[in-house]
This record gives structure tokens, sequence and C-alpha cells, in this order.
């Protein structure tokens, strides 16, 4: 059940859903050649909620995490029903790290600092080659938290 927020601080569930009163803008990532959708979560809101109580990812789609500082940001697998493959991206928009996460995990951190996480369908890494060090093409967006 995902939590929907009025401006009076109420809470209301809304089943299978994030939250609607504010959506993510989506801006196309390129990894080794292929285009994903992506929802930029550059905010502190987008980044706790991710892909929270979501019932899928469809193929070709995916979120973006922007951070303002490079630095070794963990990531959860709270209430993420799917598994992911996750890309922690270095500020030279090279893949520094690939982690395949499973529903359910906890706390993981690249081994070294990173700019951008990119969460992707589970098994897009396999079916596209993707390996560390290969270059993604990022929107021009800055962080803001």
């Amino acid at each position: 059940m995902a939590i929907r927020m009025n401006f009076r601080g109420k809470t209301r569930g809304t089943p299978g859903r994030p939250p609607s009163f504010v959506r993510p803008a989506v801006r196309p990532v390129t990894v080794k050649g292929t285009r994903i959708r992506a929802e930029i979560a550059d905010n502190p809101l987008w980044k706790f909620l991710g892909l929270m109580f979501r019932k899928r990812l469809e193929r070709g789609t995916g979120m973006l995490f922007c951070f303002r500082r490079p630095g070794r940001h963990a990531i959860h697998m709270m209430n993420v029903r799917f598994p992911l493959d996750i890309l922690f991206i270095g500020s030279d928009g090279r893949i520094a790290h690939i982690h395949r996460a499973t529903p359910g995990e906890w706390g993981f951190r690249p081994a070294t600092p990173v700019c951008h996480v990119l969460e992707v369908e589970a098994g897009f890494c396999r079916r596209h080659r993707v390996r560390v060090g290969d270059r993604c093409v990022l929107p021009r967006h800055p962080a803001r938290s």
C-alpha cells in the first residue's frame, strides 16, 4: 500500500500505486546504446520512496537517483516487490558498480563514491551485456538534495 499525503500532513493509502500528489520527471538515460525512460529521483521524497509499492517495473523504464555530491550512497529494497539491477554511476558517467538486488535487501553501498544510481529491471545488464566501466549518457538535470 502506497502512502498518499495531502498538504495538511494527513495520509491515506492507495493500493499498488506511488503517491500521486507529485510525480517525478521522466528523462531519457542511455546505457551502452540502450535508451531507458527514467523517473528522476532528485528530492528527498522520491529518494526515499524510489520504486516502493509498485507491482512491477516495465522493460525500458527505470529510476535515476541524483545526488549533489559523490558519495557511497546506500540503497534499500524496502517494500520493493521485484528484483532489480542497480547501476552505481560515477561523476564521469561510467558505471562504477553493478548490484543485483532482491526484494527486502537493505542498505548496500558501492565501494567507490558515485553521483547517480540507476535502477532497472532485473536481467537488464545480462541482456545488454552491461559491465563496470561502460558509459551512461545522463540527462542534464541538477540534483536538488
